[in-house]
């Protein structure tokens, strides 16, 4: 998995398209977000309490800073445009 796909997931579970329970599952079975953001960030991610009532505020604190949410956007407005054709 590519960078880009990783960022997009991140995107994804805090746009909530994507549940958190969803999302753990998904982060435990992802060794590749190690190599993309290193150690530290893994095992902040991992230890996060996925049953937390405030895990969208510690994803969020987590993930934002990693998304490029102008890529993001840029990539989601040209698909849109090129369905339309």
């Amino acid at each position: 998995m590519d960078l880009f796909d990783l960022q997009v997931k991140f995107s994804e579970v805090l746009r909530r398209e994507v549940t958190v329970e969803d999302f753990e599952q998904w982060v435990y079975a992802t060794p590749e977000i190690e190599d993309h953001f290193g150690y530290a960030f893994y095992l902040e991610l991992i230890s996060l309490d996925f049953r937390d009532k405030y895990i969208y505020l510690d994803l969020e604190r987590m993930l934002t800073p990693v998304i490029p949410f102008e890529e993001l956007e840029y990539r989601r407005i040209r698909a849109g445009l090129e369905k339309e054709k």
